[in-house]
């Protein structure tokens, strides 16, 4: 099931990066066969907003990260854009997609119920997408 989720978190970077205290992201959280994922997309810059120019020429793009919890961690892993890349050159998976030159990077173009179908198929199999060897991953140890 798809839906449009108005529950969000929100996500601050935080420390001495000039970015910590420009970015945010909203975080929605669901579950698919059982594993929980994070849909992390950013939400609004000032910087952006108030400039037709930017407003124009930028793509808010969501990145899909799961979350696993064990022994008091969460595990944070997200997708990797080249890890992503290299599953469709490599037919692991088919799904729609567009090669954005400028950037260099590839766009999935896939509805959201095309790119459900693809967690569920894809996403719990060590063969197709390997969590645990992500460019992004982060722990998270509770403290109280």
């Amino acid at each position: 099931m798809v839906f449009k989720s108005q529950n969000f978190y929100v996500v601050k970077l935080t420390g001495n990066s000039p970015d910590a205290v420009r970015y945010q992201f909203h975080l929605t959280l669901f579950r698919i066969n059982g594993v929980l994922y994070g849909d992390f997309s950013p939400g609004e810059i000032a910087d952006i907003r108030n400039s037709r120019m930017a407003k124009e020429n930028y793509f808010t793009v969501h990145t899909l990260a799961r979350i696993k919890e064990q022994n008091k961690q969460l595990s944070v892993s997200w997708l990797g854009a080249e890890y992503m890349k290299g599953m469709i050159e490599n037919k692991r998976v088919r799904i729609k997609f567009r090669y954005v030159p400028n950037a260099g990077r590839l766009l999935l173009t896939a509805s959201s119920e095309e790119l459900t179908a693809m967690i569920e198929h894809y996403a719990d199999q060590k063969r197709f997408i390997d969590w645990e060897d992500q460019p992004a991953m982060l722990k998270l140890t509770r403290t109280n």
